[in-house]
């Protein structure tokens, strides 16, 4: 028969004298040596785009990017562990997971109380025989008020939740992380910690805080092979309270949608895969990276609170030099309806600069 390479006959009936002599002038290596290295390429391909035989905390996994997250590792091969603080939501989940065939427990725990903190990890070391490859954090909160109307315990609930409770299981599970020899940490951040926004002071320092600590942590814990990144996702679609505020919102909808270059907001699939990318071995570089995960530079905010009505955009003088005017001051005595046209067309592009459709999300 006629093999793959050049010419190379490989016919059962030739005598063995035939054989040695072509391998020792052909200049291809034994055609099996091939083989076998291409299945050995091939393999290792695999493993570095595998979670097969890795282990997972995910955090808030019963709904939202969490869900997703937990259903893309195990489609990788990992095991996974997840948590919720509700104990009925959380045993129908893992009831379909079963259904499915899915190797996912999970443990009934409110992140933002300490020793609630403490027994999780406690369960994750035992269940895990002391080790765990990937510790992900995607619980969060908002208390969307303005700055002044924050309370003490408005300010703890965000920063508790947000970040006090990332920190501290950090730090419980760093041991776990070690002793795997191969760990990786993923945060879920928010835009909020990258740009300014108008409204969420509270929340977006705890995200900023959240992006800055995976930043520290790549260096401090580089020497234990631990890598840890940060991801900073924009609008998706989940069931977080203050989300399905906002997409309610129609002026919001609009200013948001206006920045964002594919027209939609995202879905929770598309920002776990991210998270399941860092934590692949084909990632094993990557280490203390906030990733934005889509394009924004401005945010417009529409609410009871704050309106960017009361603040029309930047004017040019005819000299060139920026001019600030609210809205109250404005000679004009336009409508308020006149004014929200006025300021749509000044902060939003043009028609010809928006995307004439939004794009669709994958279909998973």
């Amino acid at each position: 028969m006629f093999s793959l390479t050049k010419g190379l006959r490989l016919d059962e009936d030739n005598d063995n004298d035939d054989e040695d002599e072509f391998h020792q002038s052909s200049p291809y290596p034994n055609y099996q040596e091939v083989l076998h290295e291409k299945k050995e390429m091939g393999e290792r391909r695999g493993r570095r785009w595998s979670l097969q035989g890795m282990t997972a905390l995910v955090t808030g996994g019963t709904k939202g990017i969490g869900r997703a997250v937990v259903e893309d590792f195990v489609g990788f091969g990992a095991t996974v562990h997840t948590c919720a603080r509700n104990g009925t939501e959380l045993s129908q989940r893992l009831q379909e997971w079963r259904d499915l065939g899915y190797n996912v427990t999970g443990s009934v725990c409110d992140v933002s109380v300490r020793a609630a903190r403490e027994k999780l990890m406690e369960e994750v070391a035992s269940l895990f025989h002391g080790k765990l490859n990937i510790l992900i954090s995607t619980i969060g909160t908002d208390i969307n008020k303005p700055t002044v109307d924050l309370t003490a315990e408005d300010y703890s609930i965000v920063m508790g939740t947000n970040f006090e409770s990332t920190f501290h299981l950090t730090q419980l599970a760093h041991p776990l992380l070690k002793a795997s020899g191969e760990g990786s940490i993923v945060f879920l951040s928010s835009i909020g910690s990258l740009v300014a926004i108008c409204a969420g002071s509270a929340s977006s320092a705890s995200k900023g805080a959240m992006s800055q600590f995976a930043k520290n942590l790549a260096c401090e814990w580089a020497k234990d092979n631990i890598r840890t990144n940060c991801v900073a996702p924009w609008v998706i679609k989940t069931e977080m309270p203050a989300v399905k505020k906002n997409l309610e919102t129609v002026y919001l909808v609009e200013g948001a949608l206006a920045r964002t270059p594919l027209g939609r907001f995202g879905e929770p699939e598309e920002v776990s895969s991210m998270i399941t990318f860092l934590c692949l071995p084909a990632a094993s570089y990557i280490t203390g990276q906030v990733i934005d995960t889509h394009l924004l530079r401005l945010f417009l905010c529409q609410s009871k609170y704050y309106s960017p009505i009361k603040l029309l955009p930047i004017q040019f003088r005819k000299s060139g030099g920026p001019r600030i005017q609210a809205a109250g001051q404005a000679k004009s005595k336009r409508s308020v309806d006149n004014k929200k046209d006025l300021v749509r067309s000044r902060f939003l592009p043009s028609q010809s600069a928006l995307p004439t459709s939004p794009t669709k999300a994958p279909t998973y």
